[in-house]
């Protein structure tokens, strides 16, 4: 599940709302954001995404070849904002979106590339090493901590 928010220059926005990770999700989500543009008369529109990882990269495959601007922001960013501004570092899913506008705003968001061809199946395959990585050494520790409290 995904949440989804837009904010006009002026300050004009919409509550927060959720949509799923499949394209019909991505198609409402798509059908709302051109509506507020119209609605807005806004000529530019800028998607941010927080860099998560595998968990946005179906939308932002849907969005790559629409009218857009793709800009991410840093999860610390995202942390350190929402302490300032809501006194409380805890992730919730409705208040990420708004937190992400702010950083935008506040002009902390980078232009995103999105990899293709080998250059993305390297990226892929470097990420998936890593993940193995850290579960064999987890395994391994978990594997050690047994072992010296079955043989002390």
């Amino acid at each position: 599940m995904n949440y989804g928010y837009f904010r006009a220059p002026d300050g004009r926005d919409v509550k927060p709302f959720a949509f799923y990770n499949l394209r019909d999700g991505f198609e409402e989500f798509w059908t709302k954001l051109i509506g507020f543009q119209k609605g807005h008369n806004l000529e530019e529109i800028v998607v941010g995404f927080e860099s998560t990882g595998p968990y946005a990269e179906p939308m932002l495959h849907f969005l790559k070849n629409k009218e857009v601007t793709l800009v991410q922001t840093n999860p610390m960013h995202t942390k350190r904002l929402k302490e300032l501004t809501g006194n409380s570092p805890n992730k919730t899913d409705e208040k990420d979106p708004k937190v992400i506008a702010d950083i935008i705003a506040l002009g902390h968001a980078l232009t995103l590339v999105i990899p293709e061809g080998p250059a993305a199946e390297l990226r892929r395959l470097s990420q998936a090493r890593e993940r193995a990585i850290k579960t064999r050494t987890a395994m391994g520790n978990q594997f050690a901590a047994f072992a010296f409290c079955s043989f002390p």
